[in-house]
Order: structure tokens, then sequence, then C-alpha cells
């Protein structure tokens, strides 16, 4: 199964489904002992997609112990597989990874955060993500905040006093809140003023961008 080319395609998962009906016992210990310890990390993050699709799901636990793996890669895949689980375990293994220092990793928390019930989604933690190098870490840490009680921390966001993270945060307030003509006023406040300061030009057109979704989504058009 894990030589398979096309492992998604019909004949593929025919033919798997046949090598583990054959022996499932086998099946399951094989995919397990090549995910923990073969050498070769394409071969593992292969083995622990198969055991998620044809054999019982890997545990919570084997899945904490992968994101802490020192393989990229099986890192990744594993705190990706994690985003679906619900324990404290999980939930505070993804907050753990907001740290990593392999960006795909990051990105990987930020979207399985996302995933997670709206009231253990960890917005503080999230926010300095919001000022992160790559464009897709600070968009995954942003929707992720957006799923979450965002309005709870609506003054940690506006307090935020660095330029590119503070458009993604307003950018977040505006998409995750409905706010009424007093909040809308507030953030085309904060977001005039930053039209006014020293920004690059990217800086400036995303900033003219966000005024007019304020205007769009808020009660008191332009």
């Amino acid at each position: 199964a894990l030589p398979i080319s096309s492992p998604l395609a019909s004949f593929s998962q025919h033919r798997i489904g046949l090598a583990r009906r054959a022996n499932p016992e086998m099946w399951e210990r094989l995919l397990e002992t090549l995910v923990r310890r073969h050498a070769d990390s394409s071969i593992r993050v292969r083995a622990l997609d198969l055991l998620c699709q044809f054999g019982v799901p890997p545990s919570d636990l084997l899945l904490i112990a992968l994101a802490a793996d020192d393989d990229v890669k099986v890192r990744g895949r594993a705190v990706a597989l994690l985003g679906r689980r619900t324990s404290q375990a999980a939930q505070a293994t993804l907050e753990q990874a907001l740290r990593d220092t392999d960006p795909f990793v990051r990105r990987h928390a930020c979207e399985g955060l996302m995933q997670q019930p709206r009231e253990a989604i960890p917005i503080s933690k999230l926010i300095p993500l919001l000022a992160d190098a790559d464009r897709m870490i600070r968009f995954s840490a942003r929707v992720a905040i957006e799923h979450g009680e965002i309005e709870k921390h609506r003054a940690e966001i506006l307090g935020i006093n660095q330029p590119r993270p503070l458009v993604e945060g307003l950018l977040a307030l505006v998409r995750g809140t409905k706010p009424d003509e007093k909040q809308q006023g507030e953030l085309l406040e904060r977001e005039v003023a930053l039209l006014a300061s020293n920004l690059d030009p990217e800086l400036k057109c995303d900033v003219l961008r966000l005024i007019g979704l304020t205007y769009l989504l808020g009660p008191r058009k332009a």
C-alpha cells in the first residue's frame, strides 16, 4: 500500500482495502511501527495517512508524540490531524505548535485551532502570529481569531501598536463581529489614523481596502 502512486484513485483504494482485510491486526501494528520508527519521513507520513483512512484512527497520545517529532514533515502532519480532535491535551499541543520553528507547522496549528469549539480558540495566543513574516500564517491566524470569541478580545486587538498586525486584527474585528455604529466609528478612526501614518505602499492599499470593507459591513455607509 505504501508504494502506490495514486492512493486516492478508486482502484488504489480497492487494493489498499484488500491488503488491510487480509490481516487487519498486522496492518495496524505495521503502520504504527512505520510511523514511529521508519527513517524516511515520506513513508512515515504515508503510513500515518493510511492509519487514518484504513485502520483504527491514531490515538491523541500518538499524534501528540508525533507533534514533537524531530522530522518537520511528520510534525506538520500530526499537528494537522490534531485539529480534528477536541481533547484538552490536543488543544494544548496545537497551542504549543503555534511557536514551532517551521512555518508550515505554525500554519497547520492555526488551521487546527480554527476547527476547535469557539470558546476554546486561544485568541490571545494567536494575536502574535498576525505579525508573522509569512502571509499565509497571518491569514490562518486571523481566520482562526474570527472563529473564536473575538468580542471578548476587542480591547486587546485595538491595543496592537504595530501597523501590519493591527491591520490584520482590525480586519478580524470587521469580519468576525457585527459592529454597531459606535464600534464602526472606532474602527474607522483607527484605520484613518493608520492611513495617515508612514506606511509602505502595499500596506496602505490594504488599509484602503479595509476602510471600504468597514463601511460595507457596518451600519453607517460612506
